[in-house]
């Protein structure tokens, strides 16, 4: 396997959208009694989060004629993150309304929303890794509900961001500060929203 070819392999395992919906799987099934429950908030969870930046990633596509799954440039992403913010949104707005809610959960989907906002915020001016800083996010609300123990977890940032290297995707100052973005801020957000 050619290193291009690994690399493109990392980094489409490593996709947020795809990271994001599996660790919602992930906390749906934790939370649920039933298969039937899971398969029914997973396909919401898909609906609200993947669909809409999807859709208009599909609608890029038809217009320019290629497709790039990574949205490489920066001003074409900000449509994409605010109709992901928008999903987030009416999910934790429906979480919150649920009466078989957890706190963890209900706290994990306001430091989505606040993250995604901020994370769109700065795309706005610069081009920051949204592959690291969702890969640090996830691995910091790990650590953060699951104990140190978790902390392995910061080490796969290290080929996800030698594969965004590679591809010529970002800069290592990118990198760094998505990585250290998606982690500062999930915690932080974590510990303001469950003492609350």
């Amino acid at each position: 396997m050619s290193v291009t070819r690994l690399a493109n392999f990392i980094s489409i395992a490593a996709n947020p959208v795809l990271l994001l919906l599996g660790a919602v799987m992930v906390v749906i099934n934790h939370y649920v009694d039933s298969t039937a429950t899971f398969w029914h908030h997973s396909g919401y969870a898909a609906l609200l989060l993947v669909a809409p930046g999807g859709l208009y990633t599909i609608y890029l596509w038809r217009k320019v004629g290629e497709i790039d799954l990574d949205i490489s440039n920066r001003e074409d992403r900000i449509v994409p993150m605010m109709l992901t913010i928008l999903g987030a949104v009416v999910g934790t707005a429906l979480l919150a309304r649920s009466q078989t809610t957890s706190a963890t959960l209900e706290t994990m989907s306001y430091v989505l929303v606040a993250l995604l906002i901020t994370l769109t915020t700065i795309t706005l001016v610069w081009k920051i890794s949204i592959h690291t800083a969702t890969l640090s996010a996830l691995a910091t609300l790990m650590a953060y509900f699951g104990g140190l123990n978790y902390t392995y977890f910061f080490i796969l940032l290290i080929p996800v961001a030698w594969a965004r290297t590679v591809l010529h995707q970002h800069t290592k100052a990118q990198l760094l500060g998505g990585a250290i973005w998606g982690a500062l801020v999930t915690w932080i957000l974590a510990w303001f929203f469950s003492g609350r």
